[in-house]
This record gives structure tokens, sequence and C-alpha cells, in this order.
């Protein structure tokens, strides 16, 4: 049976996914998640989606790197929290496994709509630091309209949103 054809897809332990040894992606589309939220509204079937919960681990990194390495043609997304701790875990995404992960609805016109919708949070002390970081320079212009407006966007659900 292919796991394509599983509702909901399939769950796999770290120590489980240590024991992979090969993948075969039908579809070319790779995205890995940050938190909960975001995995259950993605339901686009034709995407391999890898939860991480926070940072990647050395086994999540492990399997995305032998993913890679099988299917280095394929499109690699990171769908996370459209704050300064979500463009830190794409950046570290990216660093750990050295796969061109490019930001899934982390963008400005994703944050205004979450904006204009209601749906957002006040930034902490600890969220402006993090800006300044020089890592996240290429988020600077997302980062002046979290300033300006005092706002991100965790766990966020665009599926909620739409109800």
């Amino acid at each position: 049976m292919c796991v394509a054809n599983l509702p909901g897809g399939i769950g796999l332990a770290s120590d489980a996914l240590s024991t992979v040894q090969a993948v075969h992606l039908q579809d070319k589309t790779v995205v890995s998640v940050e938190n909960l939220t975001t995995y259950h509204d993605t339901s686009e079937r034709s995407q391999a989606v890898l939860y991480l919960g926070g940072f990647p681990n050395s086994v999540r990194a492990n399997f995305l790197r032998m993913v890679y390495s099988n299917e280095p043609d394929a499109n690699y997304f990171h769908h996370g929290d459209l704050d300064p701790h979500g463009f830190l875990i794409l950046e570290n995404l990216k660093q750990k496994t050295g796969i061109p992960f490019q930001p899934m609805e982390m963008d400005l016109p994703t944050l205004k709509d979450c904006f204009t919708a209601g749906h957002y949070r006040p930034l902490t002390a600890e969220d402006r630091k993090a800006m300044q970081y020089p890592l996240l320079n290429p988020y600077r212009e997302i980062f002046d309209f979290m300033k300006e407006n005092n706002c991100k966007v965790e766990q966020e659900s665009f599926a909620a949103m739409k109800l």
C-alpha cells in the first residue's frame, strides 16, 4: 500500500524514522511544518508533509537529508510561524540539512492578511531581540511590518480564518 493513500498520512516516532532507508516521492514537493496546527491544515495530497515540532532534531534532519539525496529535484518548502522564531527554525533547517528550503506562506502578503483578519499576537521582547540576528536579514521587510504593527502570527490556521 502506498502511504499517500492513507487518510491523514502516517506518523513515525523518531526511532522508527531513523530506520527508513529510502523514500520515493510520487509528487515532487516536500513540506516541513513547524507546528501541529499547520500540519493538520495541510491537506494537499500532492505533497509529502513532515511535522517537525519546532527545531528539527537530528533524526528528522537526517531523514530529510536522505530524502533530498534520493530526490534532489523535488521542491522543498517550510511552513512555519510568521514570527522571528519561525524564521530562525527555517534558517536552522536549511543549515542542518543543506536543503534549499523555501518559505511557504511565510511572507508579507500572508502576514498582512492575518493582521487584517485580527489573527495575530503582540510581539514580545524576545521576538524583538531575535529580529536583530544577522541570519534573519533576508526577512527585514516582514519584520518592519511586524514592528510597525506590533504583530506576529503563531500557530496559524488558515482554514480557521476562512470560517
